[in-house]
């Protein structure tokens, strides 16, 4: 089963620049990988440029020939349209498009938490929320780790 999630990270503007994940999304699988992989906002920001993905690490390519070296299976590399990086006024709007997604995890690459210092931050999505209440109020986060 596919696992969505959504993974951004904020800007100096506060805003929050996210791509959307369809494989592997749960804690024990993306959470590894990032830390591994993406542990530099330059590396982040090269992850987030190439759009919406299928997954963040695959073997092969659209094609199904061999992708040496692993990385995202991007959409965009099978020539679909309007897959670009999308740009969230908040790290609670970038919550609120995860659940819209029906994304189950976001991840978010941020300071926000650890006095300036950037680090990977996890939230579980719920499948829905009241009328009348924020996201926020449903979910909490927790490090990488």
């Amino acid at each position: 089963m596919d696992i969505h999630s959504r993974i951004g990270y904020t800007l100096s503007s506060g805003e929050v620049l996210s791509v959307y994940n369809v494989k592997g999304g749960t804690p024990g699988l993306l959470g590894p990988k990032l830390l591994e992989r993406y542990n530099t906002m330059q590396d982040v920001n090269s992850l987030i440029a190439g759009g919406n993905m299928d997954t963040i690490e695959s073997s092969t390519a659209w094609d199904n020939t061999p992708a040496n070296p692993r990385g995202p299976l991007y959409y965009k590399d099978r020539g679909d349209v309007n897959v670009d990086a999308k740009l969230h006024q908040s790290p609670d709007h970038f919550l609120q498009e995860t659940l819209t997604d029906a994304g189950s995890w976001a991840y978010l690459y941020t300071d926000r938490y650890s006095d300036g210092e950037f680090r990977w931050v996890y939230f579980n999505i719920p499948e829905t929320v009241p009328d009348g209440h924020q996201i926020t109020d449903y979910v909490c986060w927790k490090f990488v780790s």
